[in-house]
């Protein structure tokens, strides 16, 4: 259950930034660097992944990196209801 309520949760940031973005850029490049920024990370990040899940706990790792891309979405939220929301946050809250 808590997979897939996650798995929901990070598809709709995914959805959500992606129109934030067309919005205010109308740009299909600028969705395109989204998407890259958005994953990019995970590509470069992958060999690390597997060590760190064997060296730390599991349990305590997962609710780090989860509060913390709570907290990032959460702020981005607030900024896109604020109006303060512009291209800039956008990308530096997707890194």
């Amino acid at each position: 259950m808590g997979n897939a309520l996650s798995a929901s949760g990070a598809w709709f940031q995914n959805l959500a930034a992606s129109v934030l973005i067309f919005r205010l850029t109308h740009s299909p490049v600028l969705l395109g660097v989204l998407q890259f920024a958005q994953f990019g990370p995970i590509l470069l990040l992958a060999p690390w992944t597997g060590s760190a899940a064997d060296r730390f706990d599991r349990r305590r790792l997962l609710l780090t990196t989860q509060a913390a891309q709570t907290g990032l979405t959460a702020t981005l939220a607030g900024l896109a209801f604020a109006g303060a929301a512009t291209e800039e946050v956008e990308f530096s809250a997707t890194l």
